[in-house]
């Protein structure tokens, strides 16, 4: 029975995470996008923009940062799969359990709060870009940071909800 709401539970977490990660990866045409404004207007035109440069780099860290947690829930992340690979459904659950439980959790509770500072001391200092023509506001990029290792944590907490039901219940499907 408590398989059930652990499961809608899982499902609910993945369905934030599946549209962040799916919106987020909107962000790469207008990357690309912007780059080649960039390149054509610097090269071309022999003008060029801190701000430009600055939003580039944002761009890429929204992507990186936000996407991480969808990245993992697509089990596209990087793993050693040599002996991974072999092991029956439980080994592995088990030790993405393991994994996630003394690493990935863990982790990402220690390194919430001093990003969660991080952002309050840039946005409390309307903290700017120290280039001349850069971008006036750095905290929005600041507060992806934290929010970066919450969406892991919930993407982790998931992932270990699953392997754990899989342990107890092998014969269960779990679609999440």
């Amino acid at each position: 029975m408590i398989s059930k709401y652990l499961i809608v539970l899982i499902s609910r977490l993945e369905g934030i995470i599946r549209w962040i990660g799916k919106g987020i990866s909107w962000l790469n045409p207008l990357l690309v996008l912007l780059i080649i404004v960039d390149v054509f207007v610097r090269y071309f035109l022999s003008e060029s923009a801190a701000w430009i440069s600055e939003v580039e780099w944002h761009l890429f860290s929204l992507m990186f940062l936000l996407g991480g947690a969808y990245t993992l829930q697509e089990d596209q992340h990087v793993r050693v799969d040599v002996l991974f690979q072999n092991w029956s459904p439980r080994q592995q659950a088990l030790t993405n359990l393991i994994g996630h439980s003394l690493l990935v959790i863990p982790l990402c509770l220690f390194l919430i709060p001093p990003a969660w500072d991080y952002f309050l001391q840039s946005w409390q200092s309307a903290e700017e870009s120290g280039d001349a023509g850069g971008l006036k506001a750095l905290y929005p990029i600041k507060l992806a940071i934290p929010l970066a290792f919450i969406l892991l944590l919930a993407q982790s907490g998931a992932e270990s909800l699953k392997s754990l039901l899989l342990i107890l219940t092998p014969s269960q499907k779990i679609h999440a």
